[in-house]
């Protein structure tokens, strides 16, 4: 399976992250209610960054994208 530029891209960024990130990542993951690993708390970060919209919207882009992948 052919890996998209963005998962490339991704991964390449979680690979430079410093040791034990994952870690520190889940004292904010404790009041998520759908968010479940660090990855996703960081992608959705990114997401909101990036876009420049309110975090309402980047939750609805998010949502959008998780429903696509599922219809694929």
């Amino acid at each position: 399976m052919v890996m998209s530029r963005e998962k490339e891209g991704f991964k390449h960024l979680l690979e430079m992250l410093p040791e034990g990130w994952e870690a520190k990542a889940l004292g904010a993951l404790q009041r998520a209610r759908e968010i479940k690993t660090p990855e996703a708390l960081l992608w959705l970060n990114l997401l909101y960054l990036t876009e420049g919209k309110s975090m309402a919207t980047t939750s609805a882009i998010s949502n959008l994208l998780i429903l696509q992948r599922c219809f694929r």
